[in-house]
């Protein structure tokens, strides 16, 4: 579904549970500052709408990949929401009528494929589910395992000097324990 607002065009990607209000958008829009992004998404948090643009720079903080990132780490639980994008007027006008190819989803089917390259892949999974089903599998077997690495020969061998120095201790004391012992026994 295509819309037109004071502020452009836009294709609209997704409307959860009917956040799109396009008079409280056209307020919320500051020209200056969204005009550079492609992608807008709004949430609503605390009866409000806060917007936040997205770009198709790869090496941007904003690349619109991180969308969903962004709907789970910074925006409420289960947040009503919209993602826009922009479109040309061109693209707007041969799409207006389009009843047949309504994109509208409201999100309440699916969780979004998040991956991270600081999560330990083999421990942790988050997959598409339905809802009411968990989405997050951990292996706490892979979690808790405590990868070993060989030590670097000047490293292995003052450790073992300190456990030969603990070992040669034990005995001392041991001995003296012992002549201590004979001593009282006499």
């Amino acid at each position: 579904m295509v819309i037109r607002t004071k502020k452009g065009c836009y294709e609209v990607l997704k409307n959860v549970r009917g956040a799109l209000d396009i008079a409280n958008f056209e307020e919320c829009y500051i020209d200056e500052w969204y005009d550079q992004f492609i992608y807008i998404v709004g949430d609503i948090s605390d009866s409000k709408l806060r917007l936040k643009g997205f770009s198709n720079n790869q090496t941007s903080k904003v690349y619109y990949r991180y969308i969903p990132d962004y709907l789970l780490e910074e925006c409420t639980y289960h947040p009503a929401y919209f993602i826009l994008k922009r479109v040309t007027q061109e693209y707007y006008e041969d799409h207006k009528d389009d009843e047949l190819n309504d994109k509208i989803t409201y999100g309440e089917d699916t969780v979004y494929h998040i991956e991270k390259e600081n999560f330990d892949k083999e421990s942790l999974t988050l997959t598409h589910t339905k809802k009411n089903q968990p989405h997050i599998l951990i292996d706490t077997v892979k979690m808790n395992q405590v990868t070993t690495y060989p030590l670097p020969n000047d490293l292995a061998k003052e450790v073992l000097k300190d456990k030969l120095a603990e070992a040669q201790a034990r005995r001392a004391g041991k001995d003296k324990q012992n002549r201590f012992r004979q001593g009282k026994t006499r």
